[in-house]
C-alpha cells in the first residue's frame, strides 16, 4: 500500500480519536494502529492511560501502539504498568515484550513480587490477575535479556512452584544466559522434580550457546533415574560435537528403557554414519522392544544391504504395523533383487493389515513405478476400499499407455458407460485360469480379471474414487470418459467428474460442462458451475447461463456456486448478476457475490459494496469479505467513496463503519 495514501487516510481518521461517538472513536483507535500512523501516538497514549475510558478501547490503544512501535512511546507504555487495572498492566507487559523495550526492565521486574490484593473472585471461578501478570513479566524479561532479572525470576520460581511457571522461567533464563542463570539451571537439573529436569534438558537443546555451556550437566542427565529425562538428554546430546556425543550415546544404547534406546539411535544417526554405527543399527533390529525395532528399521536404509537384508526380511512379517512398515520402507530403498515382487505379494495378502498393504503399494509407486502394471491387478479386484484406492493411484501413476486404458475400462465397468473396450494387447492371449468365481485372461505379461461370473463379488472401489485418481493424469481417453460421466443420472459420479475436469483444467470438456449446468441434480449443477468458472470460458451464452443460475435457480447451493463462477468472467458482463446477488436471501450467495466482485475487478461494484457496508443486518458478517474485495478494486475510488461518508456530519452514526473499512482496506 502506498505510504502517501496511508498517511492521508490516517490524518483524516486521527481527529476521530477525540469525537463523542464511542464506536467511531473505538474504530479510529484500531485503524490508526493498522495504518501504523506514528503522529497518532500521543492521543493513543492518552486513551490508553485514561481510567475513565472503556477498558477494551484502552487495550486496543495499547495494541495499536505496538503496531506503530515507536521507541519514543516505550516510557509512556511503561507508566501503564502502575495502572489500577490488572487488564491494562497485563496488556502493557505484553506490549513492552513485543516491542523489546529494554528500558522498561526494572519496572517489569518489580511486578514479579506477589500481590494478593489483586485477587478477583466470584461464585463460578477465581481469576488471579497477578499470576498472569507474573507469567507475562517472566516472558517479557526473557525477551529483554536483562541480567538484573535473573535473581527475581529465580525467587519467583522458588516461591511459586508450578509446571506452567517453570516452563517460562527456564526459557527466560536460557535466553538471558548469565552465569547466575546457568548455575540455577544446572542446580535444578541436578535436584529438581522429574518434569522440571526434562524441561530444562529440552530448553538447553534449543539454545546453541547454552548447549556448550552445560555440556557436562547434559552428560550427567544421560544417567538420570527418570527415563523421560534420559530420553530428552539423548536427543539434546546429538547437537554436541561428534566425539563427546558418541561416547555418551553409546551407553544409552544399552539403557533399560526402550524410549531411551530408540532416542539414542536417532541421535547417533543425526551425528553421522560409519562402520560402528551400522553395526549398532543391525544389532538393534533384534531388540526386544518394538519401539526400538521400528526406529532401527527406519534407520537401516543407511546401512549396507548385506548387513540388514535378512533381518529386515524377518521384520517385514511382524504383526506390529509400525515395525513392519519401517522395515518395508528400508527394504524397498535398498532395491535388492526381488524386492518389487515381494512388495506386491504383501500388498495382495489379505491377512496383512490395510496399513501395511497400502505401504507396500506406495513403495512400489515410489521405487518401482515402471513395473507397477506387471505387479498389481485391477483395483476392482481388491478389498477393502482404502487398499483398492492405493492400487488405483499407483497404477494411474504408471507411464504405460496400456495401464491407463485398463483403468478407463475399469471406470466404464463401474459406471456402466458404453461397452467395456477390448484389451489393447492381443498377442499371447488365452484363458489361464477358470473356476466358479472368475475368468482370468493373460494380456501381455499381465493377468487381469476381465469377466466376472454372476456370483462374483465386485471390489470396494467406487467410481468416484477412480475419477479422482484419474484426474491426476493428462490423457485424452480420461477426458473423454469424464465428459460422458457428466451425463449420468447418478449425481455423485457426475459431480465427481465435474470436479475432476476442473482439477485437470480440461478445456476439451467445456461443452459437456455447459450441458451439465442443466443437470437434474443441484449437486451436479453446482459442481459444473464451479468447473466452468475454473476454466474461465469466455462465451457470452455461458456467462448468461451462469447468471441465470446465480439469480434464479431454486437451490441456494447452485446459486452460490454460479455466483462464484461469475467472478472469473468479464466485469462489464457479470456486474448485473453480481449486484442482484447482493440482494439474495441466502447469506452464502451474498458472500459469493461479494468475493466475485473483487475477483473480476468490477470497479462498478465499489458503490454497491460501499453502500452495503452500512447494512446492519446479515451483512455485518460479510464485512471482512467486502474489505478484501475492495482491496482488489480501484483504491483511489474506494478511498474517495469511504471518505465521503466520513466527511458527512449528518451521517455521524455511520462514521465508525467508514473508519473500520478504511483501516482494513488500507492498513
Amino acid at each position: 500500500m502506498p505510504e502517501d495514501i496511508k498517511d492521508e487516510i490516517a490524518s483524516l481518521i486521527a481527529p476521530f480519536l477525540a469525537c463523542e461517538e464511542f464506536y467511531a472513536r473505538y474504530e479510529a483507535v484500531k485503524a490508526l494502529g493498522a495504518l501504523t500512523h506514528t503522529p497518532s501516538s500521543a492521543p493513543l497514549l492518552s486513551i490508553a492511560a485514561d481510567p475513565h475510558e472503556d477498558i477494551d478501547m484502552r487495550m486496543d490503544a495499547i495494541e495499536s501502539l505496538v503496531k506503530i512501535n515507536d521507541p519514543e512511546n516505550h516510557g509512556a507504555v511503561t507508566d501503564l504498568l502502575r495502572d489500577e487495572s490488572a487488564d491494562i498492566r497485563l496488556c502493557a507487559i505484553r506490549a513492552l515484550g513485543s516491542m523489546g523495550a529494554v528500558s522498561a526492565a526494572d519496572e517489569v521486574i518489580s511486578l514479579l513480587d506477589r500481590d494478593t490484593t489483586d485477587m478477583i473472585s466470584d461464585d463460578e471461578f477465581d481469576w488471579d490477575p497477578q499470576w498472569d501478570i507474573q507469567l507475562e513479566a517472566v516472558r517479557a524479561l526473557g525477551v529483554m535479556g536483562d541480567e538484573k532479572a535473573v535473581a527475581p525470576i529465580i525467587r519467583l520460581y522458588e516461591n511459586e512452584l508450578s509446571y506452567d511457571l517453570s516452563e517460562h522461567v527456564f526459557k527466560a533464563l536460557s535466553h538471558i544466559g548469565s552465569p547466575d542463570a546457568i548455575r540455577f539451571l544446572a542446580r535444578t537439573l541436578s535436584d529438581g522434580a522429574p518434569q522440571e529436569r526434562r524441561l530444562i534438558v529440552q530448553t538447553i537443546a534449543k539454545n546453541k550457546a547454552l548447549l556448550k555451556e552445560m555440556k557436562n550437566e547434559l552428560k550427567k542427565a544421560l544417567g538420570d533415574k527418570e527415563p523421560l529425562v534420559r530420553a530428552a538428554a539423548t536427543t539434546a546430546y546429538a547437537k554436541l560435537d561428534e566425539q563427546n556425543a558418541l561416547t555418551a550415546l553409546n551407553k544409552s544404547l544399552i539403557d533399560p528403557d526402550a524410549t531411551v534406546r530408540a532416542g539414542a539411535l536417532l541421535s547417533l544417526a543425526e551425528i553421522g554414519v560409519g562402520g560402528t554405527f551400522y553395526e549398532k543399527i543391525a544389532t538393534a533390529l533384534d531388540d526386544p522392544s518394538p519401539v526400538v525395532r521400528a526406529q532401527s528399521a527406519l534407520l537401516s536404509q543407511k546401512c549396507p544391504i548385506e548387513m540388514v537384508r535378512d533381518k529386515l526380511t524377518r521384520l517385514m512379517e511382524e504383526d506390529v504395523d509400525e515395525v513392519a512398515s519401517h522395515a518395508l520402507n528400508a527394504f524397498a530403498s535398498l532395491k535388492a533383487e526381488g524386492t518389487a515382487e515381494r512388495l506386491a505379494d504383501i500388498a495382495l495378502d489379505t491377512n496383512r493389515s490395510p496399513y501395511v498393504r497400502i505401504q507396500c503399494v506406495n513403495l512400489i509407486a515410489s521405487h518401482y513405478i515402471d513395473s507397477a502394471a506387471n505387479l498389481l491387478p485391477s483395483p476392482l479386484d481388491v478389498e477393502p476400499r482404502q487398499v483398492s484406492i492405493a492400487f488405483a493411484s499407483c497404477l494411474a501413476g504408471s507411464s504405460e499407455e496400456e495401464e491407463i486404458e485398463y483403468l478407463v475400462n475399469d471406470l466404464r465397468e463401474l459406471t456402466g458407460i458404453g461397452d467395456r473396450a477390448e484389451p489393447p494387447a492381443e498377442k499371447d492371449k488365452g484363458v489361464l485360469e477358470l473356476d466358479e468365481e472368475e475368468v482370468r485372461v493373460k494380456i501381455g505379461k499381465k493377468t487381469r480379471m476381465v469377466v466376472r461370473s454372476p456370483g462374483a463379488t465386485p471390489g470396494a472401489l467406487k467410481a468416484e474414487d477412480l475419477i479422482r485418481i484419474l484426474s491426476r493424469t493428462d490423457h485424452p481417453k480420461i477426458k473423454s470418459i469424464l465428459a460422458e460421466c457428466l451425463t449420468l443420472k447418478k449425481s455423485t459420479i457426475a459431480a465427481a467428474a465435474a470436479r475432476a475436469i476442473a482439477r485437470m483444467g480440461a478445456a476439451e470438456c467445456a461443452s459437456s460442462l455447459v450441458t451439465a449446468l442443466d443437470h437434474v441434480s443441484p449437486h451436479v449443477r453446482s459442481e459444473a458451475a464451479m468447473a466452468v468458472g475454473g476454466l474461465k470460458i469466455d462465451d457470452n451464452e455461458v456467462t448468461t447461463r451462469l447468471g441465470e443460475l446465480a439469480t434464479m435457480d431454486r437451490d441456494p447451493m447452485v446459486r452460490e456456486a454460479s455466483m462464484s463462477a461469475l467472478g472469473s468472467g468479464p466485469a462489464e458482463t457479470v456486474h448485473k448478476y453480481l449486484q442482484k446477488g447482493l440482494a439474495d436471501p441466502e447469506l452464502g450467495v451474498r458472500q459469493a457475490a461479494v468475493i466475485a466482485m473483487g475477483n473480476c475487478g468490477d470497479d462498478q461494484a465499489i458503490e454497491p459494496l460501499a453502500a452495503e457496508l452500512y447494512n446492519y443486518g446479515d451483512f455485518t458478517h460479510l464485512r471482512p469479505d467486502m474489505y478484501e474485495a475492495l482491496r482488489k478494486l480501484d483504491l483511489n475510488r474506494v478511498k474517495t467513496r469511504l471518505l465521503e461518508t466520513l466527511s458527512n456530519k449528518e451521517r455521524h452514526l455511520d462514521h465508525w463503519v467508514a473508519i473500520q473499512a478504511l483501516g482494513n482496506v488500507f492498513g
